[in-house]
């Protein structure tokens, strides 16, 4: 039984890709006819059954073939079976990945596993592929949602989700070299961002609308916010996912509430349709359990008014002294809360208590115009500060105890 076992196991170990009908299996005898008679490239995958490696990258090989089966032949020779053709190809190891076209044969440079065969075929082949034209762009980007002036509105703008949207040309090579980068983009990051992509020659209206001057152009939209990433010659798959979850991270931190430590975050915070920022107590006068209780109050206001896109901010009195001298805020008015609308360069106080509620209708007057408003400074420098860390302020021991110092007293003459 146990001999039944292993030749059973054997076998299926002898030929990794027996039961796939889209991988050619290559010989001496059917080179000539399989590969160097097609007209189309064919991705050729050298193995051998002891191989390892091999046999974690054949179950992706087939996926690929399945995937790409209209464009591209996927072909695997044995070389340890088929040793005179190996050897008249020059293949001298296994797990070697080969293109095979106009009777040229061209082998992948790289790491070859199961994580990086996808980009190698993307990559090596779909980017130089002559026929781009012929098979069409909504082929290659049949996981990417095809978006025009009719759809655009029904896909994104009711769809809380975030989307990256290539603006492209089908006419211009540099659209066509962006097919594989963002193929293989899209399948990295599909669990995390919806992918779309907007023919420009078709969809005239969208391009103007977002302000698209060249193409291709990536805009990464998240609820109202565009993060727009342009073409260069250097874009790979791995830039876009980093650029894209570096972006994400950015949104993340705009559309939450933030300590005000730096220029850089005031400034992302006047760009907002209002700013909001609260101050409160010095860490001294209010400890560590007083903070959370003030800032529990601002995260229930924010709760409410998530979905206006507005900047929040909180900092500590006497932390940035040009804002509150700018701002006209009241040292015993502390904790307070000022609104800022930076487009018209306008800022106003709360004048009641630090409630919810009271802040609550801060805010509603403020939609309504209820409330007075006052000129902001065109300019207001923000200190570099530390992120508070959560604790009590570390004791200071600021007065000196007479008996810790030796003085010597000088006796009277």
């Amino acid at each position: 039984m146990w001999k039944f076992t292993f030749l059973l196991l054997l076998g299926r170990c002898l030929c990794l890709y027996r039961d796939s009908e889209r991988i050619l299996k290559i010989n001496g005898d059917n080179y000539e006819d399989y590969v160097e008679s097609e007209s189309k490239p064919v991705v050729l995958h050298a193995y051998s059954p002891q191989c390892q490696e091999c046999k974690d990258v054949a179950k992706q090989f087939m996926a690929m073939a399945e995937e790409l089966k209209e464009i591209i032949k996927f072909a695997c020779l044995q070389i340890d079976k088929e040793k005179s053709l190996a050897y008249e190809l020059g293949i001298k190891k296994p797990n070697t990945f080969y293109i095979v076209r106009n009777r040229q044969l061209q082998q992948f440079t790289g790491p070859i596993t199961s994580k990086h065969i996808v980009s190698l075929v993307m990559n090596q082949v779909l980017a130089n592929l002559e026929a781009v034209d012929d098979v069409g762009f909504y082929y290659f980007f049949k996981n990417v949602v095809q978006l025009t002036d009719a759809n655009f509105e029904e896909n994104i703008m009711k769809d809380n989700s975030p989307w990256m949207v290539l603006f492209y040309s089908p006419k211009l090579q540099e659209s066509k070299q962006m097919i594989p980068i963002w193929y293989d983009a899209a399948q990295n990051m599909k669990d995390k961002v919806k992918f779309g992509s907007v023919d420009c020659l078709k969809n005239a209206a969208l391009a103007n609308e977002y302000d698209v001057a060249g193409y291709p152009t990536g805009i990464l939209l998240i609820n109202e916010a565009a993060y727009y990433l342009h073409y260069n010659v250097h874009l790979t798959s791995d830039f876009i996912i980093e650029w894209i979850t570096n972006k994400m991270k950015e949104y993340e931190e705009e559309a939450s509430v933030n300590e005000l430590t730096s220029q850089y975050r005031y400034e992302k915070c006047l760009e907002k349709p209002m700013c909001i920022i609260t101050f409160v107590p010095h860490i001294q006068e209010c400890k560590a359990l007083c903070r959370y209780e003030l800032l529990k109050t601002l995260m229930t206001v924010y709760e409410k008014y998530n979905d206006y896109n507005w900047g929040w901010l909180w900092c500590e009195a006497g932390s940035q002294g040009d804002l509150e001298r700018s701002l006209e805020v009241d040292s015993f008015n502390i904790p307070t809360v000022v609104a800022i609308n930076y487009k018209k360069k306008k800022y106003t106080n709360l004048r009641r208590s630090y409630t919810d509620s009271d802040i609550n209708e801060f805010l509603q007057d403020i939609l309504l115009m209820k409330v007075p408003s006052f000129d902001i400074k065109k300019h207001i420098r923000i200190y570099e500060t530390e992120l508070w860390d959560g604790k009590d302020a570390k004791e200071n021991r600021n007065t000196l105890d007479f008996f810790d110092v030796d003085v010597k007293v000088k006796e009277e003459l």
